[in-house]
């Protein structure tokens, strides 16, 4: 880029010193290379003062239009026009050629009976011609029934406001320009009942158009005098931002619990604060209310409401990109705007306190039932305080918890409003209160390149190469983890009333609701303007004069323009860049679902494993706002069913004993510690996740979100782990199988080859270990009870088990247990309650595998024991348990590595297989087994090696 010679001169005497044109010229070295740098007023001056010049002289000569009835007429000022709609025959939509229109559009009196889906007018001003090409909107689509704005004027008195517009009334179009062959120039959105109202978006800018004159005896907008005029600082008020810093938010540790931590959302440069698909995408629905204070309403007035709508029309489209991988739709319930300062809650620059306050206040007010038209799920506060952190720090742009949602205390953030920038700080900071983390936190290290290339809208700053409206992995990864965990149940019902709903996405460009220059005002004050000869779309620069805290210049908060903002001739920015399309004319793109994917690798190599397979919503992928897939995206299916051996370890202990020897990240853990599952007092939502206990210590962590699949949910349960979810198998370790066990253990059995056995021990013994009865092999649902002799624990009784070798593997060697305990078996697992019980209990649910023999200990004063027992015993004998040959080693064709530089030898490496299937599988199945005989060869024969006291060990003679 260069600058004009002319231009150069009008700088050196804007500039006024040699110091300042320096940095004048610099600006302009770095402005051709791409950098930053904040620019001095003195380059759009001369630039404004020929625009100026030229729309003067066009005014000294005024055109009109012919179109068969009166001219049309433009006067007035360069900002103001009184103009005269002329309806005329509509374009048809093949050729443009004309079309006569008989109808004339809906008045006020007569609504409903004449009604059209098209109009064309023609408007003339500031010395030119434009024609409306015109639309009807389907309303009905935008605006649920409900449509609801509160006005909260003093302590609990409310005011509802229902608004209903006609549906009829909305029109939207092109905006053509005069020449023989019509092209698109701008865009326009109008309500023509009662005269012209709305919007017309052209390539300088944006105007308004309203009728003159209060509705009368006009039958039509149709020669009835408008107003239309630019929009302009006097709609605005002043407001002052510095410059924005940033600080990376605060965390508070939790092991798996919601994360109590409060994100500092901070301002530097406009700062904002190898996970598996979930296996069914849903629809998620967030009721939200929005609240704003009574510095909001003063500041945008009667444009308040379409302002927030427009903040949430964005913050919508953030939410339904495709990159967050997920169909989660905002609907706002509720709009409050507090008339009244005292009517609503207590607001201070403090934002930790301002949160706490607000969070509070929208609690009381929040109607618990769920399904109450007046129940939201989260609240945002918009404020034009200027929030501070901390005493003269106030560089918050945001506040909110993380891992919030659903929680009616604290699922809430508050928002310090900046211009239109401030839909990407809600979207972020909605995105916390979902607990999703900074794109550069280590936790997101597993997902992606921690780069600043690689950030979105959950980026720590936003800069130049920030995406802010789509979503890193890591993001997508923990919103469906989210998703995933029941702190999201709040958000699987549809709102009661949809309200606000659906305007949410009926506003893709609201760059035709504000230009660039009122984007400018609403970030630093009624006096800015949109930057000349700056690049357009993926940054917004504006002017700061002086007298407003910072120096006059062109500043930028590192936001890209607003979708639909012109940048150029038929061109307008959409996501940053200049396109060739209006961001209103693209159609929304619903996604579809792909192709399933092949089958994975089974989990278990035994057992009851899980393959999966998935699929993209990428045919089409969806855009422009349009709705992602809903349905199953991963599906699984059993695979390696038959029943590992029942000496083998157990899966979920398997994966427990991986962490042997290893650190775990856990403050005070050693890394020589031992662990074993952890069953009792973990929740039946947490039944998932790799819950460990430390051997010998009732400590135990959470060392895995979610075990591998294919892992039973539980001890007792056929039930297994898929993708961190239980889900219903049988005990033919099927997925979605409903064989059970009968009373034997039997697989699909009827009981009917199953024999109870009773029986009870109160004679008289002695000290000591006295024997009672011996469990046989297959013995089940076994239920073994002492109770206490005269209603006392301390009977001096106490239960013993000793296994088929002689060992005590209960209460032996005269050493009770106070505690409940877990007791391994062959084939299962044996529950003792504990000796401190006025019933102390054995029990075991899955057959034994091993004989076991019941003793009782009997010492102090040798009061009679009462025990009794029951179990049940299939009818054919069942043997003790010899291990299947299901797992060998073999032998294959690698070698290990040469054993000596010269004249060495090699072992050839052996693996352990699955037998059925030859499928490797890991060593620890084979490790009771005998390895093949060793199988040794020679290596590096061609040298030989001597030693010597020379600076060499040795040498090699080839």
């Amino acid at each position: 880029m260069r600058w004009p010679v002319q231009a150069l001169l009008t700088a050196v005497v804007a500039c006024g010193t040699l110091s300042f044109l320096f940095t004048c010229l610099l600006f302009w070295w770095r402005q051709d290379h791409h950098k930053e740098l904040t620019l001095g007023h003195f380059h759009y001056q001369q630039q404004q003062e020929q625009q100026q010049q030229q729309q003067k002289r066009q005014l000294r000569q005024p055109r009109a239009i012919q179109t068969g009835r009166t001219p049309i007429v433009a006067v007035d000022s360069l900002q103001r026009q009184i103009v005269l709609p002329q309806l005329l025959p509509q374009l048809s939509n093949g050729d443009r050629r004309l079309k006569r229109s008989p109808l004339l559009p809906v008045d006020s009196v007569n609504r409903s009976a004449r009604v059209q889906d098209r109009y064309l007018y023609a408007l003339a001003a500031f010395g030119g011609t434009m024609l409306l090409n015109l639309s009807r909107m389907d309303i009905d689509s935008l605006l649920a029934p409900g449509f609801v704005v509160q006005h909260l004027m003093t302590n609990y008195t409310w005011t509802e406001e229902e608004v209903r517009p006609a549906t009829e009334c909305m029109y939207y179009g092109q905006v053509l320009s005069t020449n023989r062959h019509p092209s698109d120039v701008g865009a326009a959105l109008l309500n023509l009942c009662d005269g012209m109202y709305g919007t017309v978006a052209l390539n300088d800018g944006t105007y308004f158009l309203e009728p003159l004159e209060p509705t009368g005896n006009w039958s039509s907008p149709d020669r009835r005098p408008h107003i239309l005029y630019r929009s302009g600082p006097s709609t605005f008020h002043d407001r002052s931002s510095p410059p924005p810093i940033v600080e990376p938010s605060i965390e508070k540790a939790d092991v798996d619990a919601r994360a109590n931590a409060t994100d500092n959302e901070l301002k530097n440069k406009s700062a904002w604060s190898n996970r598996r698909k979930r296996s069914y995408s849903r629809e998620y629905f967030v009721e939200l209310l929005v609240v704003t204070d009574t510095r909001m309403r003063h500041y945008h007035r009667h444009n308040l409401e379409n302002y927030v709508l427009t903040l949430l029309s964005i913050v919508a489209t953030v939410f339904r990109h495709p990159s967050l991988e997920a169909s989660l739709s905002i609907h706002l319930v509720k709009l409050l705007i507090v008339d009244y300062e005292n009517a609503g809650p207590r607001i201070n620059d403090n934002a930790q306190q301002t949160l706490r306050e607000f969070c509070r206040w929208q609690h009381s007010i929040n109607d618990p039932d769920d399904e109450s038209a007046n129940h939201h799920d989260v609240a945002v506060l918009l404020t034009r305080h200027d929030i501070c952190r901390l005493p003269g720090k106030c560089d918050t742009l945001g506040l909110a918890e993380l891992g919030t949602m659903c929680d009616p205390f604290r699922s809430c953030a508050i928002i310090e409003d900046n211009g239109l920038s401030a839909a990407f700080t809600i979207a972020h900071e909605l995105g916390h209160i979902f607990n999703v983390p900074h794109d550069d936190e280590k936790k997101c290290a597993q997902y992606m390149t921690l780069n600043k290339d690689n950030y979105h809208i959950m980026a720590p700053t936003l800069e130049f190469n920030t995406h802010p409206w789509s979503w890193s992995p890591c993001s997508t990864a923990m919103l469906s983890k989210f998703l995933d965990s029941e702190m999201a149940h709040c958000m699987l019902d549809k709102p009661v009333e949809q309200k606000y709903s659906a305007m949410l996405t009926a506003n893709p460009a609201p760059g035709l609701s504000f230009d660039a220059n009122q984007q400018c005002q609403f970030v630093f004050g009624p006096t800015s303007s949109l930057c000349p000869y700056m690049p357009t779309c993926k940054r917004l620069w504006c002017t700061t004069p002086y007298g407003h805290g910072y120096p006059s210049g062109c500043r930028t908060q590192h936001m890209p323009w607003a979708d639909g903002t012109p940048c150029g001739s038929n061109r307008w920015c959409y996501r940053g860049d200049c396109v060739g399309i209006a961001p209103a004319h693209m159609l929304a793109v619903d996604g579809a679902w792909g192709e399933w994917k092949s089958w994975s690798e089974c989990s278990r190599t035994c057992g009851g494993g899980v393959k999966r397979a998935a699929r993209e919503c990428d045919n089409p992928r969806p855009s422009n706002g349009g709705k992602y897939c809903v349905g199953e995206r991963v599906r699984h299916r059993s695979c390696n069913i038959k029943d590992c051996p029942i000496d083998s370890v157990g899966f979920r202990e398997l994966q427990c004993t991986e962490f042997n020897g290893k650190p775990v990240g856990i403050y005070g853990i050693s890394s020589d510690v031992r662990w074993v599952p952890k069953y009792n007092g973990v929740n039946t939502a947490n039944r998932c996740k790799l819950y460990c206990r430390i051997v010998g210590t009732a400590a135990f962590y959470l060392l895995k979100d979610k075990v591998v699949d294919g892992t039973p949910c539980g001890r007792y349960t056929e039930d297994i782990c898929v993708d961190g979810t239980c889900r219903k198998a049988g005990c033919d370790n099927r997925l979605g199988s409903d064989l059970k066990r009968d009373d034997c253990g039997i697989c699909g059995g009827d009981g009917t080859s199953c024999a109870k056995v009773s029986g009870a021990y109160n004679e008289i013994h002695v000290y000591g270990y006295n024997f009672v009865t011996k469990l046989p092999v297959g013995a089940s649902n076994i239920d073994i009870q002492q109770v206490a002799w005269n209603g006392k624990k301390e009977d001096d009784n106490y239960l013993a088990l000793q296994n088929s070798k002689g060992e005590f593997i209960l209460n032996g060697h005269f050493q009770v247990s106070v505690y409940s305990q877990e007791i391994a078996v062959l084939g299962s697992v044996i529950e003792y309650s504990g000796s401190d019980s006025f019933i102390e209990r054995l029990n075991s649910s899955r057959p034994i595998m091993e004989e076991l023999f019941l003793h009782v200990l009997s010492v102090g004063g040798l009061n009679m024991p009462d025990v009794r027992y029951n179990y049940s015993i299939p009818k054919t004998p069942v043997h003790s348990f010899v291990a299947p040959n299901e797992f060998a080693w073999r032998n294959t064709e690698e070698w290990t590595d040469c054993s000596r530089i010269c004249q060495g030898s090699q072992d050839i490496k052996t693996e352990c297989i699955e037998v059925e299937e030859e499928r490797v599988v890991d060593d620890r199945y084979c490790e009771s087994l005998k390895r093949p005989d060793r199988m040794t060869r020679a290596c590096n024969l061609h040298c030989q090696t001597r030693y010597s006291f020379s600076q060499r060990s040795f040498f090699c003679f080839l």
